[in-house]
């Protein structure tokens, strides 16, 4: 099985809300504010994106082997003075949630 690892940062903006993680656009678990969540997937062909809400990252689409450990990040871009943005923000793609793959 292949794995795939999440890592929220723990952050005021969406705070209490957790988010869902999806593959080929299907829930396949949730992730909380200063969470870390592990998967374990088939080998094949995925894409990923984060979700809340109607807002929904950019997605990664990316080809898994049986031994591949695939690490995202993901949070809100959403910090300080920027809090007062989240309502022009929510309807852009990657703008009031992200979701960035870490390493190679």
């Amino acid at each position: 099985m292949a794995k795939v690892i999440f890592e929220r940062d723990d952050q005021f903006a969406n705070k209490m809300r957790n988010y869902q993680i999806l593959a080929n656009e299907k829930i396949i678990g949730e992730i909380a504010n200063g969470g870390k969540e592990t998967i374990d997937l088939e080998p094949g062909t995925y894409t990923f994106q984060i979700k809340v809400d109607w807002c929904v990252s950019r997605s990664y689409t990316l080809k898994l082997g049986e031994k591949d450990t695939l690490h995202f990040k993901c949070g809100s871009p959403l910090k300080g003075w920027r809090i007062l943005l989240s309502s022009i923000s929510m309807s852009k793609e990657n703008k009031f949630i992200y979701l960035e793959k870490v390493g190679n």
